[in-house]
């Protein structure tokens, strides 16, 4: 076994390092109230051993072609360890808040108090206790999340009441889970809010692995671009499982791709059942006529269907269908405030925009005419990028390119996009084209930078109509970016040749 050198044990120890903050507050949680000083110490010193250990483990683990890195490359590996500890300090300011919510300076984006209040979580919570008291058909009645003397037993709950549940039945599985580790909301943010990241960063770090060699070693590196991101930030503040499925969604097709099937199936199902959208990706296989994996995500979206409903009981998902339409053209889910349109990136908020700036009237049935002329074209779109495109074959990385890039453009089709979250996505690919461009290409980097930076958000206008106006633009370049992600860097490129999979099963 070679010696293991500086480089390594300084990567495994920034690592550590960077998921320490979320160590803090799974430490600091507790469901009996707040920790005493000695209980606090022993687990900060339980962490902090587990730390030591670990990091020996993943040093052993990492390429030898790092050691001497420093020596070979050292403005490279200063600038990443100056990314690597932004991001751990933003994640770092974000627990914090997560702890102790009145430090609203550790909020994703301080200046927002609505970024300070609103969280996704408390929807999935609220469905979860009134599916539990057996009032199934409030589940997916908006006005029940915003009646300001709505009952909840959940403590410290109401305050944070808003979001109405929009989701698939089966995801109050999940929902009804959080229910069991806290009767106090703050508890189950705390718990959920280190689950949620933990999962995201070891699902990229996979995809990574899956990728492999020097490519692989750069996508791993440059993730502290993604988690020092406002949109990152703010998905996992707000307790939004949007990352979480797109991880699992991606995850799924590597899975697909070395013929995992079946484990496969499980994750790409759990998602369409989550977040509907990872449905491209089953239209993406279909076209590339590789039936064995449209067949385990068929047979697992059955079986997790038929579990959850023998869970959950058939009336709730009967109260979905009955309104799945409605909330997946939109209906009876309009814009809150100015600020909330502008920051709404979906294809059904164009019209409301256009309505806002006067180009259109409201009510005339634009957005949901724009709807299912965007469905359409995401199908165009999904068999564009399965078409083979010459002999060579697209390597992983160009894979998981295509497959981050038809996620990012289906998310839009979500009745409710906000940027806070929709983002991320485009974010992620970003670092996965840097990884590719390298550094040499200065004018690619500096476009790859001015795009990360216009995903960030919305600054603010003078007016709310230039507001509206300026919210066109970070929509735009959330598209472009999905676009070079599937066909620029995939030109004469094709997967199914380098799988052998042309053939039906």
């Amino acid at each position: 076994m070679a010696k293991l050198g500086v480089e390594r044990t300084a990567v495994a120890a920034t690592m550590v390092f960077g998921v320490s903050p979320i160590l803090g507050v799974a430490a600091a949680v507790s469901t009996d109230g707040p920790l005493s000083g000695v209980a606090l110490a022993l687990r900060a010193a339980a962490c902090g051993l587990a730390a030591v250990v670990v990091v020996r483990l993943i040093a052993r683990r990492l390429p030898e072609g790092l050691d001497g890195l420093a020596r070979q490359a050292p403005k490279k590996c200063a600038l990443w360890l100056l990314l690597a500890l932004v991001a751990t300090l933003q994640i770092a300011r974000v627990s914090v808040f997560m702890v102790d919510p009145a430090a609203r300076w550790a909020s994703a984006f301080p200046p927002s108090e609505e970024a300070a209040r609103h969280t996704c979580l408390s929807a999935y919570v609220y469905a979860a206790e009134l599916h539990r008291r057996g009032d199934d058909a409030a589940v997916y009645q908006r006005a029940t999340y915003r009646d300001p003397t709505a009952q909840t037993d959940i403590g410290n709950l109401a305050p944070y009441l808003g979001d109405a549940f929009l989701y698939p039945a089966p995801f109050l599985v999940v929902a009804r889970g959080l229910l069991a580790v806290s009767p106090d909301f703050l508890v189950i943010r705390s718990v959920w809010f280190v689950l949620n990241i933990l999962v995201f960063m070891a699902g990229a770090l996979a995809l990574a692995a899956w990728i492999g060699g020097r490519t692989g070693l750069r996508v791993g590196f440059l993730l502290p671009a993604a988690l020092m991101a406002i949109p990152t930030l703010l998905n996992f503040q707000f307790g939004q499982v949007h990352l979480v499925t797109l991880v699992g969604a991606t995850l799924a097709m590597a899975l697909f791709a070395t013929r995992y099937d079946k484990l496969g199936g499980l994750l790409l199902g759990a998602a369409i059942l989550v977040k509907v959208f990872p449905a491209i990706l089953l239209l993406y296989l279909a076209f590339q006529r590789r039936w064995r994996p449209v067949i385990a995500t068929i047979a697992m979206l059955v079986v997790l269907t038929a579990t959850s409903m023998a869970i959950l009981g058939t009336e709730l998902f009967t109260h979905y269908v009955y309104r799945a339409v409605d909330i997946g053209m939109g209906a009876g889910i309009p814009s809150t405030s100015v600020t909330a349109l502008a920051n709404d990136i979906g294809i059904f908020r164009v019209a409301e925009k256009l309505a806002f700036l006067g180009v259109v009237q409201q009510g005339n049935g634009l957005g949901s005419a724009l709807l299912w002329a965007y469905t359409a074209v995401l199908g165009v779109m999904a068999w564009c990028a399965a078409k083979p495109r010459g002999r060579q074959a697209a390597s992983r990385h160009e894979r998981a390119l295509i497959w981050l890039g038809l996620l990012a453009l289906a998310s839009l089709r979500a009745p409710v996009a906000p940027s806070a979250y929709i983002a991320t996505s485009g974010i992620w690919i970003l670092s996965l084209l840097a990884a590719r461009v390298g550094p040499r290409r200065l004018s690619l980097m500096v476009a790859a930078g001015a795009a990360w930076l216009l995903l960030q958000g919305l600054p603010g206008a003078p007016s709310p109509k230039l507001l509206i106006m300026l919210s066109f633009l970070p929509q735009l370049v959330f598209v472009g970016v999905a676009m070079v992600a599937i066909f620029i860097l995939s030109q004469a490129r094709s997967e199914t040749a380098s799988l052998g999979l042309n053939q039906s099963v």
